[in-house]
């Protein structure tokens, strides 16, 4: 795929994490138990994916369109952490896609800190995966 191409895919993966994220951290705080850390994080999450639009938009010199998708969301935590962890697993594998693709070193600079924040968003789904596992084997 060629860059332009990975970053509309890219664009368009982004923009319905930031509304995700935004969403279940609102449903979360208010279903689980103590689920306010959940939405702190999950907030933070929405915020930082906002933040990679405008590296997509400045790489792409601000040619991106972003299609506004709704992905809709489930009421099972457990649910929507394993759906995030395939979808941060996939953006980690297209940015590093696409940073190879380019040529720009400094653009190369902005997507490694893009792609440190998405496996920051991996290594915390998959602890609060693991938490729930163990607590449901304590029951």
């Amino acid at each position: 795929m060629d860059p332009k191409q990975l970053i509309q895919q890219l664009v368009n993966e982004e923009s319905g994490d930031v509304s995700l994220y935004a969403r279940e951290a609102e449903l979360f705080a208010r279903k689980i138990v103590d689920g306010r850390r959940i939405a702190e994080t999950f907030s933070r999450f929405s915020a930082e994916e906002a933040s990679h639009l405008k590296v997509l938009s400045a790489i792409a010199g601000g040619d991106v369109s972003i299609k506004r998708r709704e992905i809709g969301v489930g009421s099972s935590l457990t649910l929507a952490l394993k759906v995030h962890e395939e979808r941060e697993s996939d953006s980690i594998r297209l940015y590093n896609d696409l940073s190879a693709s380019l040529e720009d070193q400094a653009h190369k600079i902005m997507l490694k800190g893009v792609i440190d924040q998405e496996k920051s968003h991996l290594e915390t789904i998959r602890k609060y995966l693991k938490a729930i596992r163990a607590s449901k084997r304590e029951e």
